[in-house]
């Protein structure tokens, strides 16, 4: 052979070898493009975005410089970009008996990309292709894309379109990763609480009346206790007050309040009726401190997520907004001790010593209790209230009471609260003798709630019970509260006015509650919801025209000549 025949052959090999390399650098290449594409990459990068944003979260707090200015770190390095102007959407959303077109406009030389999950849009989402059509419900997130520009802020507009729903819409939208992530994910880790736990939510909420709609930013985390552990879960929404231009009396969002923040829960409504929503309802009619709500249909991330009630949160804000601006102690009551959510125990526990230091047989004693540490008044109807409705929960848990830290009335009040535990609840009430239960100086372990599954009365659950005992000394004061239950069973809390009220709070949602059912009958058809929830509402019936009898019993006091109250609308 040639020299140049054998030159010729490592030119070959080495050609093929070039070859081969390159076709398997272009195999790989379509493989990645294939994966980028796949519904596997974009659940990889949504776990990624969602862990980075918390990073960047909290790289952000610990900057003091960040928050004074509107630029953000470019691509290059030193670089600083401004942000793209957002895209804005015609028209905005609402709710629509049709089909409805959806435009979008921006800059002329910018980019724009949706999503239709809830997620922030990345350059990884479709461009905006033109007009849409939507034909079903739609969550619709867009932000714009321009060179020489940090991406813009998130447009999010919700389209409700032909829903069966009849109440108030509260749309709220969270990033997916934010809400299952199973590192971030709020839902997915249901058992976490405080700060760490919130995530940015957008919420927008539809009357069903003129007023205008409402879209809301803020920070979304799980809210409740035992409640965390079923799948239709309540929240606690934190968000900045809005402008005095949209309050509105009717609309717990609007309220005005002299603090930064506001945050108001969205509670869960289950396929029982609601009990505590009932009770709030009577003692609000008789001049009780409770916690304002309204019902709404909740939608999360643009899919039906039920019957919800937006309610105050009883904190600090509640009581500037309440009772004036000025500083406070709010407690809730926990076996042992009460739990601080806002000031000390210092003169709550200054209470408990004069309790247990002091006669209220005596009068002297009892004015002195009265002028300095407990408003009779409220003390007294917050707890009959409680008595009647059978909280079997409760005073050991589910009582919440506030004090004044400055100023001449320091004077404890109470306010309602978590009352689901009422009006025959697991069919334990009817004839529970809620009056030996909150009044109780030893174990009655035949009291307690939920006692056939076991649960027991405790030495640090009586702690609760000291004030009612202490004041029960005074004679003139059992009178007192006496006539008082006596005269709420022939007005305020006679069966035919209780059963109003529930009438009106079923009237509220009745319409809606298939759709509630239908949502959440995770193993039927909603059928066996509803079967539940319309025998619980004759039991709920039943307990409101048997009550009173036995409560009556609980007194020395025969029951007033008053006939029934007039009825009322």
């Amino acid at each position: 052979m040639s020299l140049a025949g054998r030159s010729a052959q490592p030119r070959a090999r080495t050609w093929r070898r070039y070859a081969g390399l390159g076709a398997a650098l272009a195999g790989l290449a379509v493989i990645v493009l294939a994966f980028d594409a796949s519904p596997a990459a974009r659940a990889v990068r949504s776990q990624l975005w969602s862990l980075n944003s918390l990073h960047y979260k909290e790289f952000d707090s610990k900057l003091p410089a960040r928050p004074a200015t509107a630029w953000y770190v470019g691509v290059g390095p030193g670089d600083l970009q401004p942000e793209a102007a957002p895209p804005a959407m015609h028209p905005t959303g609402a709710i629509f008996n049709a089909p409805v077109q959806v435009s979008i406009t921006a800059d002329a030389d910018a980019t724009v990309r949706c999503s239709t999950d809830g997620s922030i849009p990345t350059t990884h989402h479709d461009r905006y292709p033109g007009p849409l059509t939507l034909k079903t419900t739609t969550v619709l997130r867009c932000r714009t894309f321009k060179s020489g520009h940090q991406p813009s802020a998130t447009t999010t507009q919700t389209y409700l379109v032909a829903i069966p729903a009849t109440l108030p819409i509260l749309a709220v939208t969270v990033h997916p990763a934010n809400l299952w992530n199973r590192y971030t994910g709020i839902y997915e880790h249901f058992e976490e609480k405080g700060g760490e736990w919130e995530r940015d939510a957008h919420v927008e909420y539809f009357p069903r009346s003129a007023a205008p709609a409402l879209a809301i930013e803020g920070r979304i985390r799980i809210h409740g206790g035992y409640s965390r552990s079923s799948p239709k879960k309540s929240f606690r929404f934190y968000y900045e007050p809005l402008p005095a231009a949209v309050q509105d009396p009717d609309n717990i969002f609007t309220w005005q309040t002299p603090a930064s923040e506001r945050a108001v829960i969205f509670g869960a409504a289950d396929s029982q009726v609601h009990r505590d929503e009932l009770l709030q309802s009577l003692l609000d009619a008789a001049g009780g401190m409770t916690s304002a709500k309204m019902p709404v249909f909740l939608y999360l991330n643009g899919e039906p997520w039920g019957i919800y009630y937006v309610r105050e949160r009883v904190d600090e804000e509640y009581l500037q907004r309440r009772i004036g601006p000025g500083q406070y102690d709010l407690l809730v009551s926990e076996p042992d001790r009460p739990r601080v959510m806002n000031g000390d125990r210092k003169h709550w526990q200054q209470m408990i010593r004069f309790l247990e230091s002091n006669d209220f047989a005596d009068p002297a004693v009892f004015a002195t209790a009265a002028a300095e540490f407990v408003d009779i008044d409220n003390f007294t109807d917050y707890w009959l209230y409680n008595l009647y409705a059978a909280n079997m929960d409760w005073p050991h848990h589910n009582m919440s009471m506030f004090a004044s830290r400055r100023g001449d009335d320091r004077r404890w009040r109470w306010i309602c609260w978590d009352a689901d535990a009422t009006f025959d609840f697991g069919r334990q009430g009817l004839n529970h003798d809620t009056f030996a239960w909150a009044t109780r100086s030893s174990l009655r372990h035949d009291l307690r709630f939920n006692q056939h599954l076991g649960q027991t009365d405790s030495e640090d659950k009586i702690v609760t019970t000291l004030l009612a005992r202490k004041l029960l000394e005074n004679a003139d004061y059992r009178a007192r509260l006496e006539r008082r239950m006596s005269e709420l069973l022939e007005t305020e809390l006679h069966p035919q006015r209780v059963e109003q009220a529930l009438d009106r709070l079923h009237g509220q949602i009745a319409a809606d509650l298939p759709l509630d059912w239908d949502r959440w009958d995770l193993q039927g058809d909603g059928s066996a919801y509803e079967r539940s929830y319309y025998e619980d509402l004759e039991r709920v019936r039943r307990f409101i025209r048997e009550r009173p009898a036995i409560v009556r019993g609980w007194f020395r006091s025969p029951p007033s000549p008053a006939g029934p109250p007039t009825p009322t609308e």
